[in-house]
């Protein structure tokens, strides 16, 4: 696995859109959208996933918190209604 100089993973665009057992694409949704913009990703939407959103006010640096959304098949955006729930 390529890491960066401080021996972080390197992650590419290409590590945002598999779909992996036990794994969650994690993006920052702040008030000037997604980073990385997910919906200008080839690919993203390739089928059911969940999608882990830290959401954060880039501004005061306030975090609002971390919200898990669900993609169904055949989705080609993230519907901010359809929260997760695990029980």
């Amino acid at each position: 696995m390529k890491k960066t100089p401080n021996g972080r993973p390197e992650v590419g665009m290409d590590t945002v859109t598999p779909i992996e057992k036990n794994r969650l694409p994690f993006v920052v949704g702040s008030q000037f959208g997604l980073n990385p913009r997910i919906h200008d990703l080839e690919g993203f939407f390739n089928g059911e996933k969940y999608i882990a959103v830290l959401a954060k006010s880039l501004l005061s640096g306030t975090v609002n918190g971390l919200h898990i959304y669900h993609i169904k098949e055949g989705e080609t955006h993230i519907n901010f209604n359809a929260i997760a729930v695990f029980r």
